[in-house]
């Protein structure tokens, strides 16, 4: 039985969010129907999401922004979110700005007003998939579902688009796709394990877990198989259940990911 505390809790936060992220910061950043202060305008929209992550996470993991860093002398572009454990890592700083070794990181977020093509999409993603890929930087066994997660989260998706992203990620490896992408006007897009997606090896292992039953899920490969992408759309009795599924998402991956602890060493030059 769900505790009404919480939900009553959970419910004026996510109202807070939808106010926030739909309404009211268009209304603080915008004079006669023009942006101004764009940078503030991503800004605030980032620290309103990362206020409603805050409240399904364990306090050890904190959230901001930066850029991801491996001892591989790679690191990512800036990341809007990025969720690290703070009892594995040393933030390394300038005084500006904020780089995160990548064994500490969990999870990486993008934040999107409307997007408003498939080739904008499309950038999103890949840049994504970027991100993921400096995981493969650590030098440590990992798991199927240990990698670490990536989301999008935009106002709306303003084309007519499909939920099938294979023209999106070409040449890039399923594992990383992205997790999840919540359009707080269009639903959350995730993925469904199905038996015909299968390879016929994986078949049997299907049908003795899941019993042949579908089953939403938050990783696009499963026994290296690539899954299809479903979306979950709110409706007149669920209006919030897309952005409940997105925060329980972000709960369920956070469990699965097991990182190293940072030798820090690697990261800078030992000598000769």
């Amino acid at each position: 039985m769900p505790s009404e505390i919480f939900e009553k809790i959970l419910a004026r936060k996510i109202e807070t969010f939808k106010s926030v992220f739909l309404e009211d910061s268009e209304g603080i950043f915008k004079i006669d129907g023009k942006l101004f202060h764009a940078q503030e305008f991503g800004t605030y929209r980032e620290r309103v999401l990362i206020e409603i992550i805050k409240s399904v996470i364990p306090e050890r993991i904190q959230v901001k922004d930066g850029f991801v860093i491996t001892s591989e002398n790679r690191g990512s572009t800036q990341c809007d979110v990025i969720l690290y454990d703070s009892d594995n890592t040393p933030v390394i700083n300038d005084g500006v700005l904020r780089f995160f070794p990548i064994e500490s990181v969990l999870a990486i977020g993008e934040v999107k007003s409307v997007i408003r093509s498939k080739a904008e999409l499309k950038e999103i993603l890949e840049k994504l998939a970027a991100q993921k890929k400096l995981d493969q930087d650590i030098s440590s066994f990992r798991a199927e579902g240990e990698i670490i997660t990536t989301f999008l989260v935009c106002k709306k998706i303003d084309f007519e688009f499909t939920i099938d992203f294979n023209d999106l990620y070409e040449n890039v490896e399923n594992k990383f796709r992205h997790n999840f992408i919540l359009s707080l006007e269009d639903g959350l897009i995730a993925y469904s394990i199905e038996r015909e997606y299968f390879s016929d090896a994986n078949k049997e292992a299907f049908d003795h877990v899941f019993k042949g039953v579908s089953k939403m899920c938050e990783y696009p490969v499963v026994r290296g198989d690539l899954m299809p992408s479903v979306i979950v759309k709110s409706s007149v009795t669920e209006p919030n259940i897309h952005i409940k599924m997105f925060l329980h998402a972000i709960g369920s991956t956070l469990e699965h990911v097991r990182k190293p602890r940072i030798e820090l060493q690697n990261y800078y030059s030992k000598g000769e």
